[in-house]
């Protein structure tokens, strides 16, 4: 029995990259931490704002950016490309590893508040930003293919342009509320790099659900209608059910933006890097 539990543990959690067991594994466990952490985040926190969301940028842009730098495998990242030295380095690991180093540099900016009365957003993201300093030093020094994030970029605007018409045609007004749209436009450039990847340059999509739609439909241009099958009603619904619980309201969404941001930017430092 304890032979078969560690097989099954090796078969769908270490040896076998993502899978739907362990996609669904993560996602469940995502989700649990966050619902029984909110009271922890709503002390800490206070409020979910544009300060609050600021600061935040540069440590999602430290670990997306570090998890693609783990596979190639360049400076202080160099020699962490298997398990299980890369553990911390990618799903569900870099969760963990950013969510304690994000926390750990707010509360030092907590206390400098308390010691200097230097607002805590400032100095944490100062922290963040010389993190994400040292990846984009790395990234730069081999910057080989612009033009496949030209492509990137040109796709995302005219998904952007046509999720825009969208809204009007079908007057989602609901997308204009509290940055909904600003979410849709996280995971529309998460789709383009998704699809410039694959259908350009012969990339291959690790998660399972984006396979399976891109196995199905030939094309990794599903994507934008995936996210948006998903995102549209899942927005509303979040609006509705918690109305009136703004910081509730509002962490929900920046989840849902950070769990965009996350692969955007790692396919754009793939794409950038060759």
């Amino acid at each position: 029995m304890f032979d078969f539990v560690l097989d099954f543990i090796d078969r769908y959690y270490l040896s076998s990259g993502y899978n739907i067991v362990n996609t669904v594994t993560y996602g469940l466990v995502l989700g649990y931490i966050i619902y029984k952490m909110m009271p922890f985040f709503r002390r800490l926190l206070v409020n979910v704002d544009r300060s609050l969301v600021l600061m935040l940028v540069p440590f999602i842009l430290f670990g997306s950016t570090g998890r693609e730098l783990i596979d190639q495998d360049i400076g202080l990242y160099a020699g962490n490309t298997s398990f299980p030295q890369n553990y911390l380095f990618v799903s569900p690991g870099i969760y963990f590893t950013m969510f304690f180093l994000t926390l750990g540099c707010i509360f030092a900016g907590l206390l400098l508040q308390k010691i200097a009365k230097l607002d805590y957003h400032l100095t944490t993201a100062f922290l963040g930003w010389i993190l994400f300093l040292y990846n984009f030093s790395l990234i730069a020094s081999k910057l080989t293919n612009l033009y496949a994030f030209g492509m990137v970029l040109f796709f995302f605007m005219l998904s952007a342009l046509l999720a825009y018409v969208l809204k009007l045609g079908l007057k989602l007004d609901f997308l204009g509320f509290e940055y909904n749209f600003g979410v849709i436009l996280v995971h529309l450039l998460d789709a383009s790099t998704t699809y410039v990847g694959v259908d350009f340059l012969g990339h291959i999509e690790k998660h399972v659900v984006p396979t399976l739609f891109i196995d199905v439909t030939g094309t990794a241009a599903v994507m934008y209608v995936l996210k948006l099958a998903v995102l549209i009603p899942a927005l509303y619904y979040i609006d509705d059910e918690l109305k009136d619980d703004v910081f509730s309201r509002r962490f929900t969404k920046l989840v849902i933006v950070i769990l965009g941001a996350g692969p955007a930017i790692r396919n754009s430092t793939l794409l950038l890097m060759g």
